[in-house]
């Protein structure tokens, strides 16, 4: 299961409902319009709910990134942060053991 684009995801939801444009919520994740279009219409970064914990991680950074008080570093520590917290849930567990077939 790939993470990171259920992360880039629920950031481009996140920034749209606070009010960016898609063109600007694109410029601020460093990705394409046409990314962010998809995510918005579920045809991308879709397959995981997260945790409410981690939804509230995900408004902050978003926050954050809209206000501008962090940069282009900055964010990326904030997406590995997200990601690797995400890899400690049980929901992400019952995913990746649904698919590994090694996991007990």
């Amino acid at each position: 299961m790939k993470i990171l684009p259920q992360i880039r995801a629920e950031l481009a939801r996140e920034l749209v409902r606070q009010g960016l444009s898609q063109k600007e919520t694109a410029e601020k994740l460093k990705l394409t319009p046409a990314a962010v279009s998809q995510y918005l219409s579920n045809k991308r970064g879709k397959g995981i709910d997260f945790p409410e914990e981690l939804n509230i991680h995900i408004s902050q950074l978003a926050l954050s990134i809209k206000s501008k008080e962090i940069d282009d570093r900055e964010l990326i520590k904030g997406v590995c942060r997200l990601c690797n917290e995400m890899r400690k849930t049980e929901e992400f567990m019952k995913v990746q053991k649904s698919i590994c077939g090694f996991c007990p």
